[in-house]
């Protein structure tokens, strides 16, 4: 092949074996990462984490992959200059540029592959790691309450005085959302967690949250918390709705949005498709609260409502409504060149770290890493959060976020030059 006529194979091989190691040591340390960053994830039964590397995978890649590349370029080609093949290449009329274009070709690779990554991520790793949580869920309960007596998050807390098996022993739950506060508690309980059609039996007492009586319909697969009570104290906004003496609370996991982390509507979160979704669907909104404010205006017309028309009359509510969308519009807008950017600091990175070690190779790898690697990363990201925040904030177009990536092109053809 004419690839390996102008790149020695040998630091090929030497490349991809490493890279294949660093790849797989950063994706267990966002395993790690992942598991530890959450006291949800932290009582997950250990059978259950390794279902997770899939799906955390792809959040790996696209914000590790710059780094498995600039620590592979760094413990490759330091390992060339500190054994003189570098010298022997040279002597060979092998130029360096031959030596570091294997690391801009995969990095030029991978950068696209990060790309494709983080989109992934948004729509398939984020909805796959809920997906093992909501399996998991009901152990990761009954440990939290075993171990801390109490779980909690956001507007939700449940607390039991012991627990024995199954059996949760004075048990309290209290939730508020915006119109309403319910409570509840009970001598005993105990936790189920599966399709509705499958854990409830149609005879059974049950009550939703708000205190109506649950209707379970036939062949309903929706995956819900089923909390069967004895002795219960039910009440909604300090009303008693609940009389009998054994019945079951059934909550739909979209009601647990808080305790199952659910996806938020970030455009940071979305994939590509659900972006261009998001963007029609906040023009619809703009353009229904402009007609709703064409409308306001004639009527306020047809009756003789003059005031109306003062200045801020609706500044509180529409105009301020239509500015937030057309403020979230906007970051829709930014986020695929954010992402695309932040992808392509992949191949830059390498291409000012690949003739940097060479330069630099016989500092070591580890010395390397610390004394130029390491500050380089140090400058380059904040700028990059930087710039980010300028786009973020002002109207200049978002081509301005691959400015940072520019600098690194330009120093690394000064690089390039000095080794060549």
């Amino acid at each position: 092949m004419k690839l390996f006529k102008i790149i020695p194979t040998h630091i090929l091989t030497d490349l991809f074996i490493k890279f294949a190691v660093m790849q797989v040591g950063f994706t267990l340390l966002f395993v790690i990462i992942g598991i530890f960053m959450q006291d949800v994830l932290s009582n997950m039964p250990v059978r259950q984490i390794p279902l997770l590397i899939p799906y955390i995978f792809p959040f790996s890649q696209s914000f590790g992959g710059q780094l498995v590349m600039v620590f592979t370029c760094v413990m490759c080609y330091s390992r060339i200059v500190q054994s003189n093949e570098i010298v022997a290449l040279r002597s060979s009329g092998i130029s360096s540029w031959r030596v570091m274009f294997p690391s801009f070709l995969l990095a030029f690779v991978m950068s696209f592959v990060a790309f494709w990554m983080a989109d992934l991520n948004c729509s398939w790793g984020k909805q796959g790691i809920q997906k093992v949580m909501l399996s998991s869920l009901e152990s990761i309960i009954y440990r939290t309450l075993e171990t801390e007596k109490c779980y909690a998050h956001k507007d939700y807390f449940l607390s039991v005085d012991r627990v024995e098996g199954k059996k949760l022993h004075k048990l309290f739950f209290t939730t508020k959302d915006s119109t309403q506060t319910q409570l509840f508690s009970a001598e005993t309980a105990q936790i189920s967690i599966g399709p509705a059609a499958k854990i409830i039996d149609p005879k059974e007492l049950c009550y939703t949250l708000k205190g109506d009586r649950f209707q379970l319909e036939p062949g309903d697969m929706t995956l819900v918390l089923k909390l069967e009570v004895f002795n219960p104290d039910f009440q909604v906004d300090r009303s008693q709705v609940i009389t009998s003496m054994e019945c079951s609370i059934v909550m739909s996991l979209d009601e647990l949005s808080g305790l199952t982390n659910e996806k938020s509507v970030r455009p940071s979160t979305m994939s590509l498709a659900e972006l261009d979704r998001f963007v029609e669907q906040k023009y619809l909104e703009i353009r229904n609260f402009q007609e709703e404010i064409a409308l306001n205006s004639a009527r306020c017309m047809m009756t003789g409502e003059m005031s109306a028309f003062a200045a801020g009359h609706w500044d509180g509510y529409f105009y301020e409504k239509i500015k937030e969308c057309r403020k979230r519009i906007r970051r829709a807008k930014i986020e695929p060149v954010r992402r695309l950017a932040f992808a392509l600091n992949c191949f830059f990175l390498t291409w000012v770290c690949a003739p940097l070690s060479i330069r630099k190779g016989n500092l070591g790898a580890l010395m390397l890493i610390c004394v130029c690697v390491l500050p380089l990363l140090f400058i380059y990201f904040p700028m990059t959060m930087l710039v980010l925040q300028v786009v973020k904030e002002t109207k200049v177009t978002p081509l301005i976020l691959l400015l940072p990536n520019l600098v690194l092109f330009f120093v690394g053809i000064f690089m390039i030059r000095k080794v060549l």
